[in-house]
């Protein structure tokens, strides 16, 4: 006589069905999952599954946290131009710039200095330390009621003219290797020396020229603002035909 199934067996049954079934799917997915991931390891691509209690935070840089109190701030490099040639000096030409800066040379030997190096120029131009302009210096006798040369006229005037011949000599070995140099960072070292020897010579006659005006012609100080006053071929005097 066949056994009667109750109630409580269909239901067993069914959550044995049940739980077979997930059992089933759930080792389907892992297969597919050691299948995809040996596949992919194959082509050299590994996917892993992102682990929130592995991943990598961003740090802040926070270089200002390890600075020590009461110790100077470090001053940040300025962005260097593309332009811009580093190199470095060695230490013995180091020792030797430091002596040479603190140490006064003799006149003698800053003539010798002086005398190495003579360039002949091609054109009309020389190398001259411009001189007072005539009406000038006989304003200046006039104001100050002296019988006096032009190099001692005026105490500022004789200071800076002094200091504008010493300033004149250092181009000389500028033009020599800029002349005569073979490689082309050489030439273009010179170069730029060069303009800035002619931004501190040029420096000298703006201070001489303002310092003389204000003396003589107050009212003509405003003209020195415009380069357009000075004709580039009056070198050899301050103001040429201004005055």
């Amino acid at each position: 006589m066949p056994r009667s199934t109750s109630a409580s067996d269909t239901v067993s049954d069914s959550n044995s069905d049940s739980e077979e079934s997930i059992d089933k799917s759930s080792r389907k997915r892992e297969k597919f999952s050691r299948k995809r991931a040996m596949e992919d390891q194959e082509e050299g691509e590994l996917h892993l599954p992102a682990d929130p209690q592995h991943e990598v935070e961003d740090v802040p840089d926070n270089d200002g946290q390890d600075e020590i109190p009461g110790e100077p701030k470090e001053p940040k490099r300025p962005k260097l131009d593309l332009d811009v040639t580093e190199f470095r000096v060695s230490s013995t030409s180091s020792k030797k710039i430091r002596k040479w800066i603190s140490k006064s040379f003799a006149k003698s030997k800053a003539k010798k200095l002086r005398e190495r190096f003579q360039p002949k120029f091609s054109s009309s131009f020389e190398l001259l330390n411009p001189e007072m302009d005539d009406s000038v210096y006989r304003r200046l006798k006039e104001l100050k009621n002296l019988v006096a040369t032009k190099e001692k006229i005026d105490n500022k005037e004789s200071e800076m003219r002094a200091m504008q011949f010493k300033i004149l000599d250092i181009v000389r070995p500028m033009l020599f290797i800029w002349e005569t140099a073979q490689e082309e960072t050489a030439r273009d070292a010179a170069k730029v020396a060069i303009k800035q020897w002619a931004h501190a010579f040029f420096a000298c006659t703006d201070f001489r020229r303002n310092n003389l005006l204000k003396q003589t012609n107050q009212s003509f100080v405003v003209m020195l603002k415009r380069e357009k006053n000075f004709d580039e071929k009056e070198f050899e005097m301050l103001f040429g035909d201004l005055i």
